[in-house]
Formats: structure tokens, sequence, C-alpha cells
């Protein structure tokens, strides 16, 4: 039950930015500025660890270069006012919570593993 309530609370930061985008009905500008918000209080209180800051800006670049480069070849969703070559700037910054997030779940799962 450990094991599942610490994974919850690293995903809880992706569900707070989304309720809090929603709340607000942030524009692009807005919602950047919560996901940095929520990120860093993430971080703060789950604290940083070594190497996350490469793995971070690792996520951010793929996930543009995947938003980007994806999007103009096969656009399956559309942004409005995204100003970033057609790509809302937080999202970007999702993509390197994202790495952070799935590599601290990974973290758990397997050294839950070794437990067993």
């Amino acid at each position: 039950m450990k094991y599942l309530l610490k994974s919850l609370t690293h995903v809880l930061p992706v569900v707070v930015f989304f309720v809090l985008k929603k709340i607000f009905e942030a524009d692009e500008i807005i919602s950047t500025i919560l996901m940095i918000l929520v990120f860093v209080s993430y971080l703060y209180f789950t604290g940083f660890k070594r190497r996350e800051l490469e793995l971070l800006i690792m996520g951010c670049i793929i996930g543009f270069m995947l938003e980007v480069v994806l999007g103009a070849v096969y656009r399956e969703q559309f942004w409005v006012n995204a100003s970033l070559f057609g790509v809302p700037i937080w999202l970007p910054l999702a993509w390197g919570m994202g790495f952070v997030i799935i590599r601290r779940l990974g973290d758990i799962i397997v050294l839950h593993r070794k437990k067993i």
C-alpha cells in the first residue's frame, strides 16, 4: 500500500496542473506559469535528485522536437494560441516533467520489486 501511495504522490502534480488549468481557464502564458509553479513545488517537496536537470532538459528538447516535427507531418491535434512553432509553451515543459516523473516511478517499481 505504501508503494502505491508513494507512486501517486509523483502523479499528483500532473493532475494538479490540469485541474488548475481548467479552473482558471488559463491561456498559454498562465498555463506556462502554472506548469512552472506546480513543477517547482513538486521538486521542492520531493527533493531534486542528482542529474535530474539533464533529464528535464532532455525531456523538454525531445518533447518539443516530437510535437513540432510530428505536428508538421501528421497534425492530429490543434493547439489554439500556440506560440512556440505551433506548440504551447507549457507542453515541452510537461514533457520534461513527465521524463522526471516516469524515472522516479521506475525507481519506485524497481526498489519495490527488490523487496519482494
